[in-house]
């Protein structure tokens, strides 16, 4: 079951309908059968649990059936046969698997996922969980157990305890959830908690939050307190194992508790986040603070509740059911993503009351929508200038989103993919430790060969050989993609030196790739100043033409790919001496990620320059004429990506603010399909 797991992880092959389209065993048999909605077959997981109030959970699964159907579309159901087996062992998920709730489980396997991954081999058998809350009960209450609660624990570290209902909906923004019968069994589970870890918890404010949680998606009051009581072992666990490694006051070396036990705790974890705010965006960092913004604090209130108040609810969902598997690093590096992607409104703040308003905004005015992907960023038909876009029908520029002061809406899986492009330090030998953090970006501040044999993800090359990539490049194109594309392998799609220099051919070929199939676009090319440099784009589908206008991105979702696996890159420089490899992902800001011509139209007259191929909006970040002779680079909002080639007489290129088109000649050209 361990291999299967790992193997089907590795890359999902969804069976029909997630949702019971077909029916699969562990043996590979399939069964054809009538497949009910998404919503119907998640919805009969409520049905028995009378701690829920139903018409809540209706409205809201009417609300967001379609991301609950697009999180089973990532799970088939050979791999819950096979997590089944490895709960009822004992027996830990292998990290594939568990990493793969960061994209979500749906509501009618979120009680055996979730279970499974607190429990990850704490021997915590789901047959004992009965008599383990009967024995809690017991030893908190007696033989008399309370029908209602005045109050119960709020763990918030300070020996308070919540009066009743109406105190904890201000800590569980989602108690509306639960019928009075499952307030009632929170509060009680709570009691239960408090009692058995009295001696271990001081302060850890997100357990309301998680037992609320567990209590709408657990069968049983049982179930849900097993699972607490897993991760609490599992947080004690981590401390005792690390009590001898001692570290200096305010610092995490790159590596974060599990899940924080004590006011300390929470406050190094939350020291810990804003240094890796720091370390990734040391000018956004450096502006808070000249602010007055007390990051420390508002980290620590973020964090020590689980996110609960800055997301909505299934965000929430998704950050705890990531959270069960890895611990305390996905609520930081959510948070560092979420103000990362805020950058721009949060530079334009011109006080720190502005600021921490949109660092922990009212619900109301939450950018995460309940949602896949967000969809409310597209062209207007027809407006095919790079150097605008449209929100909600409404025309829109950069600026504007500065002085709107806050970021582009993001879907969850959108969060989810900015999060997980925040790299964690590794350890505490290195430069990177997160107390005093030094500003370090990916394209690294000390580089030499030597660097390119440390990293050690690459492709398999088979067939022909590229013109323009070299060996020791492939590796940093390939930690660029998501992990489940970087099993892989790049096949030439198309040669300007084989198949001749002209888009009309480039095009055709790409057309005979299936659409759902990624591609990598490299070029190598020559400035009029005669810097060379290879520049390419990754496209998480095949290239297709697109007419008088940019691509419609909904033609992503029906793919079901992400459009913020997109990147450019670029190497200045050939493969004995050249710069550090260098990488922006879509940024969100815009739906502007690329402009194709038809194979048969003339050169389009864009911004005033004849491009026929374009990459990125609001300025381009890389273009390509007709005859695949010349093209141009600037600064792009797309990708929040400088030119990526240097201007005549500068050795690096420009920021964002400056922008200066550079122009360049095409020395060759290769498209690859990732088949």
């Amino acid at each position: 079951s361990s291999h299967v797991i790992s193997e089907v992880s590795a890359r999902p092959r969804c069976v029909g309908s997630a949702m019971g389209a077909q029916t699969c065993t562990l043996r590979g048999v399939a069964e054809d059968e009538q497949a009910p909605s998404p919503a119907s077959s998640s919805w009969r997981a409520y049905q028995g649990n009378r701690l829920v109030d139903r018409t809540r959970l209706e409205e809201l699964f009417e609300r967001t059936w379609e991301l609950d159907r697009h999180e089973a579309d990532a799970w088939t159901l050979r791999e819950l046969d096979a997590i089944s087996a490895l709960t009822a062992r004992g027996e830990a998920l292998p990290a594939a698997a568990a990493h793969r709730l960061w994209r979500g489980v749906p509501d009618s396997w979120k009680a055996l996922v979730w279970s499974a991954a607190a429990c990850s081999g704490t021997k915590a058998a789901s047959s004992d969980a009965s008599s383990a809350l009967e024995r809690a009960v017991s030893s908190t209450f007696g033989q008399q157990v309370p029908r209602r609660f005045e109050r119960c624990p709020s763990f918030d570290g300070l020996g308070h305890e919540r009066r009743g209902d109406g105190d904890l909906v201000e800590t569980v923004p989602f108690l509306d959830l639960l019928a009075p019968p499952g307030v009632v069994a929170a509060q009680k589970l709570l009691w239960c908690l408090s009692e058995a870890w009295r001696l271990r918890v001081e302060r850890c404010p997100l357990l309301p939050g998680l037992v609320v949680l567990l209590l709408i998606f657990s069968p049983d009051e049982a179930s849900a307190y097993a699972t607490a009581s897993a991760i609490l072992t599992r947080a004690v666990g981590y401390l005792r194992d690390h009590a001898a490694a001692a570290e200096p006051e305010g610092r995490f070396a790159g590596d974060f508790p599990f899940l924080p036990l004590t006011a300390k705790g929470w406050r190094k974890l939350a020291v810990a986040t804003v240094g890796l705010l720091k370390l990734r965006s040391p000018e956004l960092h450096e502006h808070l603070l000249g602010l007055g913004v007390a990051l420390e604090e508002v980290a620590e209130r973020c964090l020590s509740r689980g996110l609960m108040q800055v997301l909505p609810f299934r965000a929430v969902c998704r950050a705890f059911g990531a959270f069960l598997a890895e611990g305390s690093e996905v609520f930081a590096s959510l948070l560092v993503a979420l103000w990362r992607h805020q950058r721009c409104g949060l530079l334009a703040c011109g006080t720190a009351a502005e600021a921490e308003r949109l660092l922990v905004p009212p619900s109301e005015e939450m950018i995460v929508q309940e949602r896949a992907r967000q969809r409310g960023t597209s062209l207007d038909e027809g407006a095919g200038s790079p150097t605008s876009f449209a929100i909600n029908g409404a025309a829109l520029d950069i600026d504007d989103l500065v002085d709107a002061g806050n970021g582009a809406a993001l879907g969850i899986d959108d969060l989810v993919r900015f999060a997980l492009g925040v790299e964690l330090p590794t350890g505490s030998s290195g430069a990177e430790t997160l107390g005093g953090a030094t500003p370090k970006s990916i394209e690294m501040q000390e580089y030499s060969k030597d660097d390119e044999s440390r990293v050690f993800c690459r492709p398999r090359l088979n067939g022909e050989p590229s013109r323009i990539v070299w060996d020791e490049l492939w590796p940093y194109l390939w930690q660029w993609l998501p992990p489940l594309f970087r099993i892989r392998d790049p096949v030439v799609a198309f040669s300007a030196h084989r198949d001749g220099f002209a888009l009309s051919t480039l095009m055709r070929r790409c057309d005979m790739v299936a659409p759902d199939v990624p591609m990598l676009l490299a070029a190598q090319v020559r400035t009029i100043g005669g810097v060379e440099a290879v520049v390419g784009v990754f496209m998480p589908a095949a290239l297709r033409t697109t007419g008088g206008c940019y691509q419609d991105l909904a033609h992503y979702d029906v793919l079901g790919a992400f459009a913020c696996d997109a990147y450019v890159f670029r190497v200045v420089g050939d493969a004995a001496q050249h710069s550090p490899p260098q990488v922006w992902h879509w940024s969100g800001y815009n739906a502007l990620l690329v402009h194709a011509p038809r194979c048969n139209s003339n050169a389009l007259v864009i911004g005033g320059d004849s491009l026929a191929l374009c990459f990125g909006g609001d300025c381009v970040a890389l273009s390509f004429d007709q005859a695949l002779a010349r093209g141009s680079t600037d600064a792009s909002a797309t990708f929040n990506s400088p030119p990526l080639l240097p201007a005549e007489g500068e050795e690096g290129g420009r920021s964002r603010e400056n922008h200066c088109s550079v122009q360049y000649s095409i020395i060759a050209l290769e498209v690859f399909e990732l088949d």
